[in-house]
């Protein structure tokens, strides 16, 4: 009975998390639904919107702990956007269903 869970954030001190957001309707400034994929860390929050006017939000925690700088489309962090990018499509992939096993795969 109640709510289970964890604290999310002892978690995201040993390893980034990946986050999951679907809204059905308008929010956060968005005139409809959306979807939204986030990797979070100690350091880094990157969010990546499937709405092409709101690509993305990428925030340096150190600095920035209130993100309010969004650095997504700063060049000069290009390179950190490119390597947080590439580090959640293998997370995601990591967490994807895997069954049912196709029957013509293996042996």
């Amino acid at each position: 009975n109640g709510v289970q869970g964890r604290d999310l954030m002892t978690d995201m001190r040993d390893e980034p998390m990946v986050l999951e957001e679907h809204q059905r309707y308008g929010y956060m400034g968005f005139s409809h639904g959306f979807r939204a994929r986030t990797l979070m860390g100690r350091r880094w929050r990157l969010t990546i919107y499937d709405d092409a006017d709101a690509l993305g939000e990428l925030y340096d925690l150190d600095n920035d702990p209130g993100e309010q700088r969004n650095l997504f489309d700063d060049p000069a962090h290009k390179a950190t956007r490119i390597e947080l990018t590439q580090e959640l499509l293998h997370r995601m992939m990591g967490l994807m269903e895997t069954s049912p096993l196709a029957t013509h795969h293996g042996p």
